[in-house]
């Protein structure tokens, strides 16, 4: 919910002033199939940002196509080529910003009704008039949000560190992953 909540909030800041939804799958970080679970994160995180928590019909995953699509366009063209090049905190989220950047202003897209325009171009040519800035939401670090946000009494919902250990020296958390190679360890964020 952490990421949602920030999305929201960064909409809002861009001057999106529509009641928004925000779609998700069945995942148990959005509700599970719990409805009290998924209203009381509505209630709590979405509804005081004007937003609405919209799920995906159960077992058609076709209707998250452009997310996932999305996922792959980001792990290769900006992982798979550059992460294992950054070794700070500080070069990743600098390098993310550029890929945002890069994605949201530069790149044309081929998707359905995208007529070849960049996703800011398609906003414009949709009525978007807010704030040219809001395809460049701050890239960050979930991890040091949720745990900030626990500190100030405000619950963690899903967000948590869950640890898994991989093939190959790999070990992968909900929120980040550390990688192992020759010169240390690496890290960086998955978008799953």
């Amino acid at each position: 919910m952490a990421f949602l909540s920030l999305a929201a909030s960064w909409l809002r800041l861009c001057g999106v002033q529509t009641e928004m939804t925000l779609q998700t799958d069945w995942g148990e970080a959005w509700g599970g199939s719990s409805p009290a679970k998924s209203a009381r994160l509505e209630a709590e995180f979405l509804r005081p940002l004007g937003a609405h928590l919209g799920r995906i019909p159960l077992g058609r995953k076709a209707y998250n196509g452009r997310v996932e699509r999305s996922h792959r366009t980001d792990d290769e063209e900006f992982y798979l080529p550059c992460v294992l090049s950054l070794d700070t905190v500080e070069a990743f989220l600098g390098a993310g910003l550029g890929w945002l950047y890069d994605y949201n202003y530069e790149r044309v897209h081929s998707g359905y009704g995208m007529a070849g325009r960049t996703p800011y171009g398609c906003c414009v040519a949709l009525g978007f008039s807010g704030s040219e800035d809001v395809g460049l939401m701050p890239v960050v670090l979930l991890d040091n949000i949720v745990l900030e946000w626990s500190r100030h009494g405000v619950p963690a919902v899903n967000d948590v560190l869950t640890h898994y250990m991989g093939a190959h020296g790999v070990y992968f958390r909900r929120c980040g992953w550390r990688l192992w190679s020759a010169s240390g360890w690496r890290w960086g964020y998955c978008s799953w």
